[in-house]
C-alpha cells in the first residue's frame, strides 16, 4: 500500500509507529500547503517488505546526502529539528 501525504511536525514518526516507510521526499514544496510531500509505503506480503526494505535504505541515503540542499531555501529553517 503506497500513501502520498504531506509532511508536517512528527508526520513521519506517526507513520514509522504505525508500520510504515518513508520511501520518497519531493524536492519541492507543496503550492497549497507550503510543505514538502512524503510517500510512505506498508509492505503486505513479504516480498514486499523486502522490496520496501531496500527502498527506505535507498531514500535514507539519498536524504543523507542531500538534505541541506533540500531544506536551505526554508525561511523559518530553526523550526526544522520539530518536523522530522
Amino acid at each position: 500500500m503506497l500513501r502520498h501525504i504531506e509532511m508536517g511536525q512528527g508526520i513521519i514518526r506517526f507513520w514509522i509507529k504505525n508500520g510504515c516507510m518513508p520511501i520518497y521526499l519531493s524536492p519541492r514544496y507543496n503550492k497549497v500547503a507550503g510543505e514538502k510531500n512524503l510517500a510512505v509505503v506498508k509492505p503486505l506480503s513479504r516480498r514486499a517488505e523486502e522490496i520496501a526494505i531496500n527502498a527506505y535504505r535507498s531514500f535514507t541515503y539519498y536524504l543523507s546526502k542531500i538534505a541541506h540542499i533540500l531544506y536551505s531555501n526554508r525561511e523559518d529553517q530553526g523550526n526544522l529539528g520539530t518536523q522530522v
